[in-house]
């Protein structure tokens, strides 16, 4: 049953413009939910991304989020990112689908909102390794003669017994 579900999905994804990603690594719900308890960490930071005319771009308005670093994010921030604990991806490449993209991920994460000044916190981090992501684009992707420039940022990080950490998301780390 499980594998013809994951026939079906592969071949009503096959018109998208990648080939979805089979991920291999199971989601283990527990442990999730197990380290995105409440903790006595906090984590601040901000996302910046330099436009090709020099300007700055911010992550202002935009969504951040923190995964807790199970095997199955490893896996996706590998196919999105590489091997590297920090990264970047232009937004000019396709996108990709994952195979199974579980809910339950997306769920237990957190979720904040980049300031005016690109600038965003968690509190009350419990300790572990997580994936904090966000994105920053710009440009107009419906007129052809204005590309857009971005794309989204990922960094991995580790916090313990009550730090206060200051991360910075930028393609250039």
């Amino acid at each position: 049953m499980k594998k013809s579900i994951l026939v079906f999905a592969g071949l009503a994804l096959s018109s998208c413009a990648s080939d979805p990603v089979l991920l291999t690594e199971a989601f283990d719900e527990a442990e999730a939910e197990e380290q995105i308890k409440d903790g006595k960490n906090t984590i601040e930071g901000s996302a910046v991304w330099r436009e090709k005319k020099g300007g700055v771009q911010k992550c202002s308005g935009y969504r951040v989020y923190l995964y807790p670093a199970t095997k199955y994010a490893e896996e996706r921030a590998k196919h999105l990112f590489g091997e590297r604990k920090n990264g970047s991806r232009e937004a000019s490449k396709e996108k990709v689908v994952f195979i199974p993209d579980e809910k339950a991920f997306h769920r237990l994460s957190r979720k904040t909102v980049c300031d005016v000044d690109g600038k965003f916190e968690f509190e009350n981090v419990g300790d572990g390794d997580y994936f904090l992501t966000t994105k920053i684009v710009w440009g107009n992707p419906d007129e052809p003669d204005e590309q857009t420039e971005g794309g989204n940022l990922m960094q991995k990080i580790s916090v313990k017994g009550g730090q206060k950490i200051k991360v910075v998301l930028s393609p250039y780390l």
